[in-house]
């Protein structure tokens, strides 16, 4: 197996030199990417199987266990790491307010915020126009 394993290193070898020469001279490398992606290819299912002994291995997990792992330590971590945030969050404004508010103004669109006051602005022109409005006026001095 050694002697078969550098005898087709040395002709892949061989074959990628070729492949950049003639990419330098002619400018057309595409005789270098064929090389090797059939190099790759070779070595992946041809000669080591290792596209074999990995199938192998990924039906041998038990997934279903797996995923009741995974699902039972996520719930906690989430949870751990957003109070964490949090606290952090809480901490940073009470000994910098200024920076924390900056901060959060750029990563928060203002644009979001003013939408979502949209519909109280509303309500609130409303009631002004209704409250400056002549008619409105005589009813309530007149």
């Amino acid at each position: 197996m050694g002697k078969t394993f550098a005898t087709e290193a040395t002709k892949w070898g061989g074959l990628i030199i070729g492949g950049v020469k003639t990419g330098l001279k002619t400018g057309d490398w595409s005789g270098l990417g064929s090389t090797i992606g059939d190099g790759l290819s070779k070595a992946l299912i041809g000669g080591g199987h290792l596209v074999a002994v990995f199938g192998k291995w990924f039906a041998s997990v038990d997934w279903l266990n797996v995923g009741k792992s995974v699902g039972k330590t996520v719930a906690p971590f989430v949870l751990g790491l957003s109070l964490t945030l949090i606290d952090g969050l809480i901490d940073a404004f009470k000994k910098h307010p200024g920076e924390v508010l900056f901060a959060l103004a750029t990563i928060i669109p203002i644009g979001k915020i003013a939408t979502a006051f949209k519909p109280a602005r509303a309500v609130l022109e409303a009631l002004r126009s209704k409250q400056t409005h002549p008619s409105t006026k005589e009813l309530h001095h007149g």
